[in-house]
């Protein structure tokens, strides 16, 4: 009997392995259902091989053991299979666990909606009650659909928005004022894989937190003092690249982004241990062997003012001496090559403190630029310099004199709206009783010879008295009832030109009949006001664009000797600004020290109010329209 391929291949019960490896999934493992199937395999296979054994040799394997030995290659064969068809099966994977239950929907917005109805969500958010207002009223527009959130995980704007927090250092800004520690508290242990698990309270808290953080963040960019109102929020919800939304809220003004690179320069030092002190000793100088070289040589190399420090090299050279120059050239030092004791004081400033300086540069320009007009006049004054900006280029620099630590500068701004030409100078109560009446007890003739005239009194009708018939000692010296005013002239400190400006301090910018004091640096001399050198420069500037008033009309004008007043056409802003770091047109940072000691100089006691001022008293204002 022939027997056809077919029905050795096909199982017991006419069932094909395929279908039957395919069957629901009752037992505990795939294993010992694949098991059973080959014990089945076997036993159909054994019967098989006895009816071929029948059919060629007339009787089975049973009734004749010989033929055992006689086929053994032939079952050999057989078995081989079997047992490779078993253990293929025993080793296969496992079935797949069957898929976990969907977790339960949560609402988002409901959730919204209960923590803007809760009366405590506020204090339990951190939130002030000026900004939750705004919120409540933004959720509410949009009916409380989350901003933040895909489902209940972040989406990829929420962790767009933590990555731009989390680097707020880089404005100077301190990232933990962004709610960064109470939204990663919200946050399950898996991160945002794990966002999705859990009710939706705390999704929906993370939602308004970064809001929140959002509006904050936006208004210390913008330096603005308080909330900016939920006006970013709309703008971000709607921006098509909110990455580069997050970047155009960085104050672009190039001034800004040179002290940005810088502070991330600084703080790239101090994650390399900043520097080491230089000790005391002698001053170092060209030609110079000690031991403290070295030490100089890797402080000045740290900060880039010398381009290698070589290990081991202890002699002051020419190369050293170039580098200590440009060193106190941007600290406001007298540059002279030599490390002196100031030099010292300011190359052993810890980097922390000029990382310090940088951060507050950082935030007292975003605060300028708000208020900045495009063409102004910034007197900084730790630098004792003075800037006339348009459009964020410098187009007139002047050095000038502040006021000194027990006469501050004030921090103010205003408009100059007039020049006076050989201005009067009314002396300020304080200056005249604390140093002009001294000098008249002692020299009588004082007065005369610097050509002060002495009035009866403060108001517009007072008359002027011969100060000879004054008792100058028995004056009182806590009140000065006399007013003092000095004629203009070669000693008059207000030199020939005087800026007048609008301010609470009638602080003001003038010229000086002493010019070599520019040349110092430390320039903290006046009692409030500001000397400036090119004051000629300046009020050029500001008449340039006044028909009939050239050079030569004003050049004419301070040699007849008289006070005239020119009132400007284009009045120009003029800021006080308090600045201790910055980075210049060239790229080079500059330091300077606060010579107040003061984060700010604006409240002045009384009796230190900056007191270079006296009105216009004497000088004749001419109207526009008759100068000529």
């Amino acid at each position: 009997m022939r027997i056809s391929r077919s029905q050795y291949i096909v199982p017991p019960n006419g069932i094909s392995a395929e279908r039957e490896l395919a069957r629901p999934q009752n037992e505990s493992s795939f294993c010992c259902k694949a098991n059973r199937l080959i014990l089945e395999t076997l036993s159909y296979i054994a019967s098989r091989l006895e009816a071929l054994f029948v059919a060629a040799f007339g009787r089975g394997l049973s009734s004749d053991p010989s033929l055992i030995r006689r086929r053994w290659p032939l079952l050999a064969h057989a078995l081989s299979l079997v047992i490779v068809v078993g253990l293929a099966a025993c080793t296969a994977a496992p079935a797949p666990e069957p898929p976990a239950p969907e977790p339960p929907t949560v609402d988002t917005g409901d959730a919204l909606r209960r923590i803007f109805d809760a009366p405590n969500a506020p204090a339990a958010l951190g939130i002030l009650p000026p900004s939750w207002g705004d919120l409540a009223a933004f959720y509410g527009e949009r009916e409380y659909a989350p901003l933040w959130l895909d489902g209940t995980p972040l989406s990829p704007r929420g962790q767009t928005l933590i990555e731009t927090l989390s680097g707020a250092a880089a404005d100077g800004l301190n990232p933990g004022d962004y709610n960064l520690e109470a939204v990663q508290a919200r946050r399950p242990a898996g991160g945002a894989a794990a966002d999705a698990a859990g009710d939706a309270a705390g999704p929906a808290e993370i939602d308004v937190l970064l809001s929140e953080a959002l509006v904050r963040y936006a208004a210390d960019l913008g330096g603005v003092p308080g909330p900016v109102g939920t006006a970013i929020l709309r703008q971000a919800s709607a921006a098509g690249d909110f990455t580069r939304f997050l970047d155009g809220l960085v104050p672009e003004d190039g001034a800004y982004r040179r002290l940005r690179r810088a502070l991330a320069t600084y703080r790239g030092i101090a994650a390399d241990n900043g520097w080491q002190p230089i000790g005391s000793g002698p001053n170092l100088e060209i030609g110079v062997e000690d031991d403290r070289v070295p030490a100089l040589r890797r402080r000045l190399a740290a900060t880039g003012d010398l381009a290698i420090a070589p290990a081991g090299f202890s002699t002051f050279d020419t190369e050293l001496g170039a580098a200590v120059r440009r060193f106190q050239a941007r600290h406001g030092i007298d540059v002279d090559g030599v490390v002196g004791p100031q030099t010292r004081a300011e190359l052993n400033r810890p980097v922390e403190e000029r990382i310090a300086s940088l951060a507050d540069a950082l935030r007292r320009l975003r605060v300028e630029g708000r208020l900045r007009a495009s063409r102004a006049g910034m007197v900084n004054v730790p630098a004792a310099e003075l800037d006339v900006v348009e459009n964020g280029r410098t187009v007139l620099h002047s050095r000038v004199i502040v006021g000194r630590p027990d006469w501050p500068t004030p921090l103010i701004s205003g408009k100059i709206r007039a020049i006076d030409i050989n201005p009067f100078w009314v002396v300020p109560r304080n200056i005249a009783r604390r140093e002009i009446l001294p000098r008249v007890r002692r020299d009588p003739a004082y007065l005369r010879e610097h050509n002060i005239r002495v009035f009866s009194g403060w108001s517009a009708a007072a008359t002027e008295l011969d100060p000879r018939d004054i008792d100058w000692a028995k004056s009182r010296m806590t009140g000065m009832p006399f007013k003092l005013r000095q004629d203009p002239g070669p000693r008059n400190p207000l030199g020939r030109i005087k800026f007048v400006f609008d301010n609470p301090y009638d602080v003001y910018l003038h010229d000086t009949p002493h010019p070599a004091l520019f040349s110092r640096s430390a320039r903290t001399l006046s009692h409030g006001c500001i000397r400036v050198e090119k004051a000629r420069d300046l009020a050029l500037y500001l008449l340039r664009n006044d028909p009939g008033r050239s050079a030569e009309d004003l050049d004419r004008a301070i040699a007849s000797g008289k006070s005239r007043r020119l009132d400007l056409g284009e009045p120009m802003p003029v800021y006080l600004i308090h600045r201790t770091a910055w980075v210049d047109e060239a790229g080079i940072v500059q330091f300077r020290r606060d010579p107040y000691a003061l984060e700010t100089v604006a409240s002045t006691t009384a009796d230190r109010a900056p007191s270079c001022a006296g009105g216009g008293s004497g000088v004749a204002a001419i109207p526009a329209s008759r100068r000529g």
